[in-house]
């Protein structure tokens, strides 16, 4: 495939999506589609380079015009529907709160789904319970499926249609096919367990018609509209279920609204009239799909092809009452705190939307229940950011390390070590004359248990002696060292020429490896995690980074630069 073409094609969707197209962006994805390019980065590189400045000048109406062809990797499970004509789905979610993992496998097969037949997604936000609606969630959701590469073409809002519900109900009440029910909920349990009728089944359409009329003036559990069905049904779920019901909890966006469509019935007369052909769904939901069948059997309505896929069993995620329950006692930082599987967490913690949608269609749309596996996400994620993730050090709980007489060198280590191309980070150490002493930060606990004539090796660099130690508290708070001739890794460059002697090679074979970071320059910096926050230093190339990069911490992991304050404050993501 012509390679100017693939990069063009992601140089644009980058700048369709966020105003701007961004190199590293576009080196993603053009190596996760084209993976022999990897053999000349550097060329690769300059055409990138090349393409994304003539994107970023690109009127708005060339970009519009511009043919974006998708090309769609074969992948391990083919997602496919029956009968694909003229495709109409939905992504329907209740505004409740953000959305998570389990709500990314509904929304992005119905979106894939979709853009394969070229059909056509609503994003259909179900608000018919009050008492599940959060007033902030509907921004919420059209941002979390924004990060997801969601695109809906309709929006639809079920407290915009309240009238049109009432207006079936009536209808099916005047069919005979529902009435008003004024039992209690146990009374009406015991009678359908027995698959007795209630003593309101047989009341006429008339009266039925003016008792829904009056209940709104009735209190929240006085009275129901109930679908009659098959009370011999095998499935006592079945029998005889409620249409609508009173609510008195205030609706954010209604006013003196007190009766609602339950959701069996607003999802039934949504689908149909908004033209819906598939509705793809969870194998939970086999139940609510036999109930709806007798509405669209009430209606004379032809049904939309129902597909149903095994439950995604998330054991990780939290309900949206618990994570609300310990945002508010202060367990979490909010929504997006690495704790949590929501989709503002995963992005925020660097997990690309790609990678979320690969796992997603790859797990494709069987029948058979799975369990989530974090670390087949983050598998999918690091394929996408290891090319162009560079890599740091960095040093939590730092402690002050010396050492003394080290020659002048200067020390270049690549940015990568499988993609040398990429060029190298360059470290100048400062002497005032041909040797001197220099200062570095190691951890708390490398420096744990190190002792007067210990050898350790700095990472990729050189290796010392420890000559003194102070000690506070039983635990080791400043070291000094002297440094060992030519023990230095092979990226070490002297500026004086040295010489070794065989001793000095014996001292520090197979001593312990410590990262370190240069004193002089060393950017305050802090790794949140899940569960607990890593204070800490990095070295100071970081002090370039900008919000929204992914790097990869040697020792740590993979890591996005979420905010620039005092300090860089990073979000771990996996290893």
């Amino acid at each position: 495939m012509n390679l100017s073409k693939i990069i063009k094609k992601f140089a644009v969707q980058n700048r369709l999506k966020h105003g701007t197209a961004n190199e590293k962006a576009v080196i993603g994805k053009v190596l996760g589609e084209i993976p022999e390019a990897r053999k000349n980065i550097p060329e690769v590189m300059r055409e990138i380079g090349e393409v994304v400045f003539q994107v970023n000048n690109m009127q708005d109406a060339e970009l519009k015009n511009y043919e974006l062809v998708e090309t769609v990797k074969k992948e391990k499970s083919e997602i496919q529907l029956k009968n694909p004509k003229e495709v109409v789905m939905r992504f329907a979610p209740n505004p409740s709160g953000p959305l998570h993992i389990g709500h990314a496998r509904a929304a992005i097969l119905n979106n894939e789904l979709v853009k394969k037949y070229k059909g056509k997604l609503i994003l259909r936000v179900e608000d018919t319970d009050p008492k599940r609606v959060d007033a902030e969630a509907y921004g919420m959701i059209e941002d979390d499926l924004k990060l997801l590469g969601v695109v809906w073409h309709d929006k639809v809002l079920q407290s915009d249609r309240m009238e049109i519900y009432y207006k079936f109900c009536r209808k099916l009440i005047e069919q005979g096919n529902a009435y008003v029910c004024c039992c209690n909920e146990d009374e009406f349990k015991k009678l359908k367990l027995k698959s007795l009728p209630c003593p309101h089944r047989n009341t006429s359409p008339g009266k039925n018609l003016k008792l829904c009329d009056e209940m709104k003036s009735w209190a929240e559990g006085q009275g129901s509209v109930k679908l009659k069905t098959d009370l011999n049904h095998k499935n006592p779920a079945v029998r005889d279920f409620p249409i609508m019901r009173i609510v008195e909890k205030k609706h954010p966006k209604l006013q003196g609204c007190k009766i609602y469509p339950l959701m069996n019935f607003s999802v039934a007369v949504d689908d149909h009239l908004l033209g819906v052909t598939h509705v793809l769904r969870g194998k939970d939901h086999i139940i609510n799909t036999e109930r709806q069948r007798y509405i669209y059997k009430y209606l004379l309505w032809k049904e939309p092809e129902f597909i149903h896929y095994g439950l995604m069993k998330v054991k990780e995620v939290l309900s949206t009452s618990e994570m609300r329950k310990g945002i508010e006692a202060g367990k979490f930082r909010g929504w997006d705190d690495p704790a949590l599987w929501t989709i503002k967490a995963l992005i925020k913690k660097g997990i690309r939307a790609d990678a979320i949608k690969n796992y997603i269609i790859n797990l494709g749309m069987k029948e058979k229940d799975i369990e989530f596996s974090p670390e087949n996400l983050y598998a999918e994620n690091k394929k996408i950011v290891e090319p162009t993730a560079d890599r740091y050090y960095f040093v939590p709980e730092p402690i002050e390390l010396i050492v003394e007489n080290v020659p002048k060198l200067k020390l270049k280590i690549p940015l990568h070590k499988d993609f040398r191309e990429r060029g190298k980070r360059e470290f100048n150490f400062k002497f005032r004359e041909s040797y001197g002493n220099l200062n570095f930060y190691i951890s708390k606990e490398d420096a744990r248990g190190l002792k007067v004539g210990d050898c350790i090796r700095l990472m990729n660099f050189i290796g010392v002696r420890i000559t003194e130690v102070t000690v506070e508290n039983n635990e080791n708070k400043k070291l000094i060292s002297g440094y060992i001739r030519n023990s230095a890794g092979p990226m070490v460059e002297f500026v004086n020429e040295e010489k070794d002697t065989t001793e000095e090679r014996e001292h520090i074979a197979g001593a312990k490896k410590i990262q370190w970071v240069y004193a002089d320059g060393a950017v305050g910096a802090e790794i949140r995690t899940a569960g607990k926050t890593l204070e800490g230093v990095c070295e100071s190339a970081c002090g370039k980074l900008r919000v929204d990069d992914v790097i990869q911490f040697e020792r740590i992991g993979f890591c996005r630069l979420d905010e620039i304050n005092e300090k860089l404050i990073f979000c771990f993501g996996h290893r």
